[in-house]
């Protein structure tokens, strides 16, 4: 749509890049002892990617500060960035230093499934996203998403999939994590469906697709496709 703004005039369509669902996978049974494994709470949020500012990490720290007298909560963030000296300092701050785990920079895919898999919920609220690939490898562990309504998101997760909030709104993020952790089977539905989604995104549907795209090309045809 941006480029038919500035001028494109060629036929055209989004497609989506490939996800390792062949690493990223559902550890249900192994849940309990994962959360042990590192240390969890019975209730943990998740966060992936740059430790940045426009990604607004500070927001799952407010929302845990905020919920820690009625919830057994923890977040966890794997990544490194700009921002995690002021987001240590916070935590400080709300009193939730002990319900924070900074993991940094996890480089075995295997190990990011686990982490993945010892959490409850997956929060990304940044508005600086394309396709967020941290967030579709959530989906595909079966874990409940709660995104920003934002460009780059709402795309991909709409509400029979996940949890959409206004972007920069706390107590909205607030409310839903706290629904989330009230109302697991609800959740869980979400979560499903999810996963049930991001099949589509495995590597060999999108090479089938760009397949059809050059196979269209040739032929002088339009391609019409479902990459999303």
């Amino acid at each position: 749509d941006e480029m038919r703004t500035n001028g494109f005039s060629r036929p055209g369509l989004p497609m989506s890049n490939p996800l390792h669902l062949s690493t990223f996978k559902p550890l249900l049974e192994q849940k309990p002892f994962l959360k042990k494994e590192y240390g969890f709470s019975n209730f943990t949020l998740l966060y992936a990617g740059r430790v940045a500012a426009e990604k607004r990490v500070d927001m799952l720290l407010k929302v845990v500060g905020a919920l820690k007298e009625k919830v057994d909560i923890d977040v966890a963030i794997i990544g490194r960035g700009q921002q995690e000296n002021e987001l240590r300092q916070l935590s400080k701050t709300l009193g939730i230093e002990n319900r924070v785990h900074f993991l940094g920079f996890v480089k075995e895919e295997e190990q990011m499934n686990r982490i993945y898999n010892a959490c409850d919920a997956f929060v990304m609220m940044s508005t600086a996203e394309t396709q967020s690939i941290v967030t579709m490898h959530a989906m595909a562990c079966r874990l409940p998403v709660l995104v920003a309504r934002s460009w780059g998101l709402k795309e991909y997760v709409e509400p029979e999939r996940g949890i959409l909030i206004e972007p920069g709104n706390l107590t909205e993020l607030t409310e839903k994590v706290l629904w989330l952790y009230e109302n697991r089977e609800a959740g869980l539905a979400l979560a499903k469906e999810g996963e049930r989604y991001v099949t589509r995104f495995s590597p060999e549907e999108v090479a089938r697709k760009w397949e059809t795209v050059y196979e269209k090309s040739i032929t002088g045809e339009v391609p019409q496709l479902d990459s999303r």
